[in-house]
């Protein structure tokens, strides 16, 4: 210990000086300001300073900014003022004040285009992408820095393309698409470590340790974190030390080595503390709260949580105080210490309730049941218990309120655009009036011969519309067929909790039970809905199955990730039969052994394969405890539905069901597999 205290000393003795040293030569490059000419060469040391403030002291950056732009235009110097209005730009990005960094970034742009520089035109496609990664709008992100890419291509200009190559890197990333991300970063790397900039191969090195995190490749994430903490430790980046230390911090936390995520975040908090940094640094410590609360140590946790509620309460952040005074209580009340984690609640529940901040709230009506459940005071414990399941049901309200809304405005656009459309129709068909008065026996014939065909393709469509609307209703009985006994089952379990005595569990569960009630529902009316979203409804059901079992079950979904989850699609409620099964035929009988349902997506040339595996007491045994005349709902459902589903696309569809049996012939579970086309919405 007292090694590690003594390095960290000398690290942050090294850091002071070289901060120190920075600090000095920036204020001489300030003093030398009133010695010089108003020219072109004041408006770049302007620039130059405000470049070092731009993320240090923004306010301060914002006053040499406008200097700068004010003086570029007495001396004519359209180049510099561009620059300046970069800068001005970044400052608003970084407030999040979208719109004005957007018109400051097209105010440069149009100078950069009028003075027909490509490499500076270049520069601003890339802010403009970075603008829109920022907003989250990742399609126009790729289309600016593709823009960029080309231009700096074309002038060779190493510099800006390793730029734009990491910057796709970053919204790839954001994306989700953490192959494209890699390969990009991989690129931007290369092209930085022939240039040299140390602090350019820095920076690509942590982003790429951030995608192996995402993958959950570690051992790789710590390589490359590790790798950047190095240079930027010897280019003393004091932020970007900062920021690595909290990513190594973040790697060992999911490797449940908390003394050592601590430590990292312990030496991020030096540094955010040292160069003042109230926000990260508050950030930080919650983090710290979070990790020893997980490795048991509740004191240590409730120590972070009350470090960071006092710089939260100096910043004014609300959300994120909001989320300490529940962390601190929800650690209080752990350690039976319920009057201050009642305190605690209390504070969290009034900055929500004023400003309005549902998710807290939720969680801080949680607590306060709890606590005063557990201090006898049951009326109390009552009341807060409403106001969770109140604020609960108005979360769930709110979504789907917003989604009703967008469906509205849809229809009203295109009620509005059908009248637009028969308007136009009207003016046509005055002018055909007008021409048929000339060639009136030409149109008579024209007419008649329109009018034949356009009845023979009414009546053929009806025809085809006719046979489509019985197999969809074929469909649609079939579905409905289903729901009863899911809703039976379910139902029986709410009824248990309630004559158990456990009204919060019971609540919970009829909750998600009527969120996923109105996803079966919606999904009914549908031949076809979105493979994210069955995967999305099952999950549901298995975490309501889990709930129910009281940890008898474990579940695995796999696969999902390798599909396009925007158009790959799957008849609704066909796997979830089997799943019931498993678990009422076969998990529930077991006696010893924990229940276990894996369900795998995968892809074999143009189908989609669905295995369900359970490790159940097998059909034979099943079959053996239950009416010799029973048939399987599952079975017969499943097939019906089959041969109207081929009806209807005229492709395969099939399913197998296989005995899992052990070496010794035992029965250990049942395979279901599903081989479905690839169906599109």
């Amino acid at each position: 210990m007292r090694k590690i205290t003594t390095l960290l000393f000398l690290f942050l003795f090294v850091l002071i000086g070289n901060m120190f040293s920075q600090q000095t030569s920036i204020d001489s490059t300030i003093k030398s300001l009133n010695n010089d000419l108003n020219d072109t060469s004041k408006v770049k040391k302007l620039n130059s300073i405000a470049r070092y403030y731009i993320y240090r002291d923004p306010d301060k950056s914002e006053e040499y900014i406008i200097e700068a732009i004010i003086l570029a235009e007495e001396v004519k110097d359209q180049k510099a003022k561009s620059m300046s209005l970069d800068l001005y730009g970044i400052y608003y990005q970084n407030k999040g004040n979208y719109d004005q960094a957007k018109e400051k970034y097209q105010e440069s742009l149009e100078i950069r285009q009028n003075l027909k520089n490509n490499n500076l035109i270049a520069v601003s496609y890339n802010n403009f992408g970075v603008l829109n990664r920022k907003k989250g709008e990742f399609d126009k992100s790729k289309d600016y820095f593709f823009k960029s890419l080309e231009i700096s291509q074309q002038l060779k200009d190493s510099s800006l393309i390793s730029r734009v190559f990491n910057n796709l890197g970053l919204v790839f990333e954001n994306s989700g698409q953490y192959e494209e991300a890699i390969s990009y970063h991989m690129k931007s790397l290369e092209i930085r470590e022939k240039i040299g900039s140390q602090n350019d191969i820095a920076s690509s090195l942590n982003n790429i340790g951030i995608i192996f995190i995402s993958l959950k490749k570690y051992e790789e994430a710590i390589k490359y974190l590790n790798e950047s903490l190095k240079i930027k430790e010897e280019l003393d980046n004091k932020n970007a030390i900062a920021s690595t230390y909290v990513n190594i911090g973040v790697v060992y936390y999911y490797k449940e080595m908390y003394d050592k995520a601590i430590d990292n975040f312990e030496k991020s908090k030096y540094i955010y503390k040292l160069i003042g940094d109230k926000r990260n640094l508050a950030a930080t410590i919650s983090n710290m709260a979070y990790m020893a609360k997980e490795n048991g140590d509740l004191n240590l946790s409730i120590e972070y949580s009350l470090e960071s509620i006092k710089i939260l309460e100096e910043i004014g952040s609300t959300k994120k105080l909001c989320n300490s005074y529940n962390a601190a209580s929800n650690s209080l009340f752990e350690l039976n210490n319920y009057k201050l984690s009642k305190e605690y609640a209390l504070k969290a529940k009034q900055l929500a309730e004023e400003n309005n901040i549902l998710p807290p709230l939720l969680e801080t009506f949680n607590l306060l049941f709890k606590i005063h459940n557990s201090m006898s005071d049951y009326s109390q414990a009552i009341g807060y218990l409403e106001k969770y399941i109140e604020v609960k049901d108005s979360l769930f309200n709110e979504k789907s309120n917003k989604q009703i809304l967008e469906l509205q405005t849809k229809y009203e656009t295109a009620e509005k655009e059908k009248e637009l459309a028969q308007l136009s129709e009207k003016a046509i068909l005055q002018k055909l009036k007008i021409e048929k008065r000339n060639k009136l026996i030409i149109a008579l014939i024209t007419s008649f011969i329109l009018i034949s065909v356009i009845t023979f393709l009414i009546f053929r469509f009806s025809q085809i519309k006719q046979k489509q609307q019985e197999l969809i209703l074929e469909q649609r009985l079939l579905r409905a067929q289903m729901n009863p006994h899911f809703i039976f089952n379910a139902v029986s379990a709410i009824q248990n909790y309630i004559i158990k005595n456990k009204a919060l569990e019971a609540s919970s569960y009829l909750s998600s039970f009527a969120k996923l009630m109105r996803s079966i529902l919606q999904n009914s009316r549908e031949e076809l809905v979105l493979l994210d979203n069955e995967i999305q409804t099952l999950e549901d059901y298995l975490n309501l199955q889990k709930l129910r079992l009281d940890g008898k079950l474990e579940y695995k979904i796999q696969g999902k990730e390798e599909f396009d989850h925007e158009a790959l699609a799957i008849p609704p409620m066909l796997l979830q039969p089997f799943i019931e099964n498993a678990i009422e035929h076969g998990i529930m009988k077991k006696e010893e052994q924990k229940g276990k349902i894996n369900i795998n997506f995968k892809k074999e040339e143009n189908k989609l394969i669905v295995e369900i595996v359970d490790n159940g007491i097998g059909r034979e045994y099943a079959q053996s405890n239950k009416n010799s005349n029973h048939q399987s709902f599952a079975t017969q459902i499943t097939n019906e539905r089959i041969k109207s589903i081929k009806k209807s696309y005229r492709k395969g569809i099939s399913f197998y069901i296989i005995d899992l049996k052990s070496i010794e012939n035992e029965p250990i579970g049942t395979k279901v597999i599903f081989e479905l086309p690839l169906l599109y919405t």
